[in-house]
């Protein structure tokens, strides 16, 4: 049977998901927020967002975003902001078997030159025991570079990263100029196990389980200056309504309860997300102690 391995990034990736998804505050999940999704007959989705920093509402933003999508070539999304960000993605997956090009802008319309302006280019093929990528990130000053090979359930790889700023800089930099990552991933069945290295210096170690088609867990370690231990799972309770928990506990001395709790209405079209995220009182972590409501309406 043919095999073809994740991409490097990807290694690991699903463990991730399943512990980091709903409270991930630099996606704006610990946020209460109101989503209107509509859409429309020609492949156009149109989906408004209003955030609110906490109960008091005191701080409040949004967003609309447009996506398009075309069966012959990809997608593309155009995005504004209150805070006056603007950003435009583009996905190519549809020009060659196995092969993906991306790319995103983002600019501060506060700022009429192109001062703000940050972009990013993506190109990903992957085919029968090879997955290869190349990416610059230029708001990072960042250009990598990944391959991954595999057969039978096993893929390992490796990424490199150049500091492109400290590499064409005048004069020596302090900055290192690249490092490299490694990564190994075995697939069984229902099981899969991760092993990579992150930002050099961390190692992290993975294992998801997906029990049955409604109950999924998984325990992440990483070995750092900070290290922790997380576990986690999900469960679907009915076609309707899922949820999830996960306990992280750093340098075996303070710990983080995190929970989700997620139901669908069919009439109206809403969909209601509940999360938490919760220390001891007398642990340094309470202040990251957060409450977030996700309603969703629409055709999400």
């Amino acid at each position: 049977m043919a095999f073809v391995p994740p991409l490097f990034s990807k290694i690991g990736k699903n463990c991730a998901d399943l512990l980091n998804k709903k409270w991930d505050a630099k996606k704006d999940e610990m946020k209460h927020q109101l989503n209107v999704v509509s859409k429309a007959s020609n492949n156009l989705t149109i989906t408004s967002t209003a955030f609110a920093e906490d109960s008091t509402t005191d701080k409040l933003s949004g967003k609309v975003q447009i996506k398009k999508e075309d069966k012959s070539i990809g997608e593309g999304t155009i995005e504004f902001a209150t805070t006056l960000k603007s950003k435009a993605t583009f996905k190519l997956s549809k020009l060659l078997k196995g092969l993906t090009v991306s790319g995103e802008a983002e600019t501060s319309l506060s700022k009429p030159d192109c001062s703000t302006v940050t972009g990013k280019l993506t190109g990903e093929y992957a085919q029968e025991n090879f997955a290869g990528a190349a990416e610059y990130d230029h708001s990072k000053n960042n250009a990598s570079y990944s391959l991954v090979g595999g057969f039978d359930g096993l893929s390992v790889g490796g990424q490199l990263n150049l500091n492109t700023k400290a590499l064409l800089a005048k004069e020596k930099s302090k900055e290192a100029t690249h490092n490299f990552l490694a990564g190994v991933q075995y697939e069984e069945g229902d099981l899969t196990f991760a092993l990579a290295t992150e930002k050099e210096d961390d190692i992290a170690f993975s294992a998801l389980h997906k029990l049955s088609k409604t109950t999924s867990y998984g325990v992440r370690a990483l070995v750092s200056k900070e290290a922790s231990l997380t576990f986690g799972g999900e469960y679907a309770l009915d076609a309707q309504t899922s949820t999830k928990a996960k306990v992280q506990i750093f340098n075996n001395k303070e710990y983080i309860l995190s929970t989700y709790l997620q139901h669908k209405l069919a009439d109206p079209k809403l969909t209601v997300g509940l999360s938490n995220t919760w220390a001891p009182a007398t642990s340094s972590r309470a202040k990251g102690n957060a409450f977030a409501i996700n309603l969703s309406l629409g055709d999400a």
